[in-house]
């Protein structure tokens, strides 16, 4: 599962520098589009069995989700998240995980 999680946080990065190009020019509605078509499926494709992955095996892919939160609101890199994922209307994955 570890390798699985890191995988997956692998993909996701894969996509910062899209998003970090296009905030100056695309608006944040589309931005959060983007979101949800290219990086949320790969943090919610197997959010079933990641139910029983400890919260340490996660955390890179919802420090990637962090990143993408504050690139999509605007903020700043160290900007708290919380706040971010509230006015963004986001889950972030840990949040995904105990409602499932």
């Amino acid at each position: 599962m570890k390798e699985t999680c890191r995988s997956a946080a692998e993909k996701i990065s894969s996509y910062v520098h899209v998003f970090h190009s296009a905030n100056d020019v695309i608006e944040m509605s589309y931005r959060k589009l983007l979101y949800n078509d290219l990086v949320y499926p790969h943090q919610t494709y197997c959010y079933t069995v990641w139910s029983v992955v400890t919260i340490l095996n996660l955390e890179p892919i919802h420090k990637m989700q962090k990143t993408f939160a504050r690139i999509i609101a605007g903020e700043r890199p160290l900007e708290n998240s919380a706040p971010v994922f509230r006015s963004s209307n986001m889950l972030n994955i840990l949040t995904l995980i105990n409602i499932s």
